[in-house]
């Protein structure tokens, strides 16, 4: 089995973070160092000719290539869609059935072990490795990570440490997307649970394929976490879910000021969401969504108990109105 790590790096703000932040942290000792000596793999970046230049003149690239083989792809594509695009062109070139396909992108923030828990899961045999992470405020957690995990030679950052940042700096939008606020957020993929200063709760229609194992021909309609899971063909049994950081912890940085706040709709609604989950969430979505992924900065304590009973009583009437409580993907 070969892996093949997709990033699709674009424009001068995300090459910035991409070469400052997220690859030195991908440069931790048990993240692309590790499958880079254990399985043979290639990092793939999908970029324009201009962004190649800049991120080669970075001091950190020199060490991506001391790691690990790299291959550019040169685009010209409208920004807009150059992610799904990038996406279809790496499904063509590597979807073999023998290659290993890991995607990522500039903003993302991962923790050490990550791609060693990707390499030693597709060694048991699994063909998808999907994960639920968090989206942080870029501007506030860039000082944290800069001060304590990003110190020069020694960037890392634990599956824990990660979870407490994303609690310290948590993006706007995010905080309107947990289950208790009355002024939410109208987009409901992703619903959150508290649970005390030390984690929270999620239960997801929508979870990153961060690894998938694709045969030849597959091509998702839209972003790879729409579709692709069900065009691949995968089997219930070929997936394992991500539902506890200590295994996996992956989160996504963004600016609050390009990513503005929607609060028009109450997504305590049982109507509401599965009202949308009926338009925008296929059998494999509602089964990611009776999932409980948890997050946490220490041990699981027992208020974690009455938490998920609550978020479960919440999933379980949702899944009611959508008349499929119970159900696996396949009508099984």
């Amino acid at each position: 089995m070969k892996f093949a790590i997709v990033n699709v790096v674009w424009g001068k703000d995300y090459i910035k973070f991409f070469t400052e932040v997220s690859l030195p942290l991908c440069l931790s000792p048990n993240n692309l160092g590790y499958l880079a000596k254990n399985v043979n793999s290639i990092y793939c970046i999908y970029t324009d000719e201009p962004g190649a230049t800049l991120i080669q003149k970075s001091p950190m690239f020199k060490r991506l290539q001391d790691t690990i083989p790299i291959g550019f792809r040169l685009l010209t594509h409208d920004k807009g869609h150059i992610m799904p695009i990038s996406h279809n062109f790496a499904l063509e070139e590597f979807g073999n059935g023998r290659t290993a396909l890991v995607f990522i992108c500039p903003d993302l923030l991962m923790a050490d072990g990550t791609f060693k828990y990707l390499y030693e899961t597709v060694k048991k045999g699994k063909k998808a490795v999907m994960a639920c992470g968090a989206r942080v405020s870029m501007e506030s957690a860039l000082r944290d990570l800069k001060c304590k995990h990003l110190h020069p030679g020694k960037e890392i950052i634990t599956p824990r440490e990660l979870v407490r940042l994303a609690l310290y700096h948590m993006h706007p939008q995010m905080r309107k997307m947990f289950w208790s606020d009355k002024n939410s957020y109208f987009w409901p993929s992703h619903i959150y649970w508290n649970a005390g200063n030390t984690g929270y709760i999620v239960h997801p229609f929508h979870v990153h394929p961060l690894l998938v194992v694709p045969g030849a021909g597959v091509e998702p309609k839209g972003t790879i976490d729409g579709d692709l899971i069900l065009r691949s063909g995968i089997q219930l049994q070929d997936i394992d879910l991500v539902t506890d950081s200590d295994q996996l912890c992956i989160m996504e940085a963004s600016s609050s000021i390009v990513h503005p706040i929607d609060v028009h709709v109450n997504i305590n609604s049982v109507e509401f969401v599965a009202g949308w989950a009926k338009e925008f969430a296929d059998e494999w979505h509602r089964y990611y969504f009776k999932n409980t992924f948890r997050y946490h900065s220490e041990d699981l304590t027992n208020e974690w108990k009455d938490v998920e009973r609550k978020a479960n009583e919440a999933v379980d009437k949702i899944l009611m109105v959508l008349g499929d409580k119970g159900l696996l993907p396949g009508g099984k």
